[in-house]
């Protein structure tokens, strides 16, 4: 039975490092394929390119650079810090929700307080002179 992988913050970056390897080679996929000795299919680079279906795996990755000539450490330190960019963006936007999900429990936790201090209606008018 097969399982949809779910993908990580360096799934993500990776297809992103990949696709831009494919977009700045100006190969088609076909010619990317063969020059990888079709060990990798043209179909199988589109969907990299696109991020359908599985990540792109480390052997994927390493014949793509050799074949559009792109140094694969440097691409992969570019992977890594667009991926903790990734994770930190992420973490923010849970720590929000997770905020979120608390007013909304409890709004009356995070009232104004001016709404709940019995002495409002003299502090709005100025004070106890008028």
């Amino acid at each position: 039975m097969a399982t949809k992988y779910e993908w990580t913050a360096f799934d993500y970056a990776s297809q992103q490092a990949a696709a831009k390897i494919i977009a700045d080679s100006g190969y088609s996929y076909r010619t990317i394929s063969d020059m990888m000795n079709n060990a990798v299919s043209h179909v199988r680079i589109s969907d990299i390119e696109k991020g359908r279906k599985a990540p792109i795996k480390l052997s994927e990755f390493l014949l793509l650079c050799q074949v559009c000539e792109v140094d694969p450490v440097n691409t992969l330190h570019e992977i890594i810090v667009a991926a903790r960019a990734y994770e930190a963006r992420e973490r923010r936007s849970q720590i929000t929700d997770d905020l979120v999900d608390r007013i909304a429990a409890h709004p009356e936790d995070y009232d104004v307080a001016a709404n709940r201090d019995p002495n409002k209606e003299i502090e709005m008018n100025g004070g106890e002179g008028r």
